[in-house]
């Protein structure tokens, strides 16, 4: 799959009409991406065997791309030197659906998250909104909504050469009120099933850090970001050869805290 971006001006313009616009960026998704600017831009190539009944002229529409795209993810993509991870677009018979998501590194795709671990990446960065965690208590599987979700990052300790952080999750929120036709009202059964979804969020997240530590290789979960503004002293001494302290000498713990309602 294959997206190019270009500037889009204001007003619309017929395939076959050429318009001039400002120099921005070219991007390709599956190869490299040259960026140069931050004015608003959007892909207008997804894939030319894009099945109807949604015409190309449809798909390459500013207001339909938007929605999947956003501006914001690809000015982000120059801030951080080409890293991002975006949206996942799948062209279907009737519609182009979002799934999961792509890595990028250097301009380059590199790999793939699947939709948990799409939910997941939220949670490290704190993007996560509303939304479910499915967990199982004592055989039985329930689910846990939560309303609101905080992440915010702490410095634990510095030792033999390697950064520890602490990713403290904070999340608020319901379960199914019953349960085999036992109401959930205890305070002890609630408290053991706010555990499982704790234990739930801290094992998720620490398996996906892992992964950008091991497979994809590049920061794109925050930790350099906080180090660089709230530990400046300490991000210098590692500056120049921050991508290897990652994978090799930061050592990241999730800690979850999960308040059911």
């Amino acid at each position: 799959m294959r997206i190019q971006s270009i500037v889009t001006p204001k007003k619309a313009a017929s395939s076959n009409t050429k318009v001039k616009s400002p120099p921005l960026l070219t991007c390709a998704v599956n190869s490299k991406i040259r960026a140069c600017g931050s004015v608003a831009m959007i892909p207008t190539m997804i894939s030319m065997e894009i099945p109807l009944p949604i015409p190309l002229s449809v798909i390459r529409s500013p207001s339909h791309i938007a929605s999947m795209v956003p501006v914001e993810s690809m000015i982000m993509l120059e801030n951080q030197k080409g890293g991002l991870v975006i949206p996942r677009i799948n062209p279907g018979k009737e519609e182009v659906k979002i799934s999961g998501a792509g890595v990028l590194k250097d301009y380059k795709l590199i790999g793939y998250l699947d939709d948990q671990e799409t939910s997941v990446y939220n949670w490290l960065t704190d993007k996560a909104k509303g939304g479910d965690i499915a967990v199982e208590y004592k055989g039985i599987s329930t689910v846990f909504r939560h309303f609101d979700f905080d992440r915010k990052i702490e410095l634990s300790k510095v030792e033999n050469g390697n950064i520890y952080l602490n990713y403290i999750m904070e999340t608020e929120g319901s379960i199914e009120e019953f349960m085999i036709g036992k109401e959930i009202l205890d305070n002890v059964l609630l408290k053991e099933i706010s555990r499982e979804v704790e234990k739930r969020i801290e094992n998720e997240g620490e398996k996906l850090i892992k992964k950008f530590q091991q497979e994809f290789k590049t920061d794109l979960i925050g930790a350099r970001d906080y180090l660089s503004k709230y530990q400046p002293k300490l991000y210098k001494t590692i500056e120049k050869d921050y991508e290897k302290f990652f994978t090799d000498s930061l050592v990241i713990e999730v800690t979850a805290n999960v308040n059911i309602r």
